[in-house]
């Protein structure tokens, strides 16, 4: 059979659960009624009222407090110029927002080209997404010769006087190794890799 169950205790506040409509609902319940309002305030507390909470909402609502980039993701081909619209208008605004440009995409030679005279944030990937020959390229060695001729691009004299910054993100040693061979300051660019992927390459 099954064994009965202890109920939890019900808690009426003195005074307040007596207030019309709201005390009843607010001001009565069980522990875990009264310990949600505590976590609330204590989140308020530590958001709003300590140097690690100030620092946490300055990075969220200005990015460019901590630093950092705020990267808009790319996904597959059919929202490639919707994506880099909605880009370009969030970056009248704010400015430290990165785009992504997808190396094995026939269109991402011109997009680059156009990023690279706007001075753009662009990280650059190989792809991933299943597309048509059409669109994209469908060998190996057709992507990375993209990758290759698109990281030259950005990397350019003339891409970085306008204020381009391109973040390459790739665990290929060989693109890494162009990178190096570009003799760019390396406070123009970024090499990105997932932790713990090719860490010799570090």
């Amino acid at each position: 059979g099954f064994s009965k169950g202890t109920t939890t205790p019900t808690i009426a506040l003195p005074l307040l659960s007596e207030i019309p409509i709201v005390g009843d609902t607010i001001f009565t319940g069980g522990p875990i009624h009264f310990a949600m309002f505590v976590i609330v305030f204590l989140s308020w507390l530590v958001m709003y009222r300590t140097s690690w909470g100030l620092r946490v909402r300055s990075c969220g609502e200005h990015p460019h407090a901590a630093e950092t980039v705020v990267w808009m993701d790319m996904e597959q081909s059919v929202y490639t110029e919707r994506t880099l619209a909605i880009w370009e208008r969030l970056r009248r605004d704010f400015p430290r927002i990165g785009c992504v440009i997808q190396a094995y995409l026939r269109r991402s030679e011109s997009d680059i080209r156009r990023l690279a005279a706007l001075g753009a944030t662009v990280r650059l990937c190989k792809g991933a997404y299943l597309e048509p020959p059409a669109l994209a390229f469908p060998g190996r060695r057709e992507v990375d010769e993209s990758y290759a001729r698109l990281m030259g691009r950005l990397l350019a004299p003339e891409s970085l006087a306008r204020g381009a910054y391109p973040a390459f993100a790739t665990h290929d040693g060989r693109m890494h190794a162009l990178a190096a061979q570009s003799r760019v300051a390396s406070d123009r660019f970024e090499m990105q890799m997932l932790y713990g992927i090719r860490d010799d390459l570090h």
